[in-house]
């Protein structure tokens, strides 16, 4: 693997096809929009990990999306895959919980 600024390249090692894999397992998510799919696709494309990564995890989060224990599970192990966290970016959105039920997730800790 080689590191360059925010541009992680990974050959076509074993380890370089399971972080792809994983990420477009979750960019597979039925409620991400198409966009996000063909945007976080075209990274990877590029080489562009950590950024794809990032995308992903950031369009989750915005259009609400309900991310499964297996997306979670996948984003981990590319997280260390890569060396990177995604923890900051998904803390608002925990798995499995549908929009609606993710207001109701932050109401309920507010009032505690």
């Amino acid at each position: 693997m080689v590191v360059s600024g925010n541009r992680v390249l990974i050959d076509q090692s074993a380890t370089g096809r399971r972080a792809r894999n994983l990420m477009l397992q979750v960019a597979r998510n039925r409620d991400l929009p198409h966009e996000g799919f063909a945007v976080v696709l075209h990274l990877l494309g590029n080489g562009e990990w950590i950024t794809a990564l990032t995308v992903l995890c950031t369009q989750l989060h915005e259009c609400g999306a309900t991310v499964s224990p297996h997306e979670l599970e996948a984003l981990h192990a590319v997280d260390h895959l890569l060396g990177t966290s995604t923890d900051p970016l998904l803390r608002d959105n925990p798995p499995g919980l549908l929009p609606h039920e993710h207001n109701q997730h932050q109401d309920k800790h507010k009032q505690q």
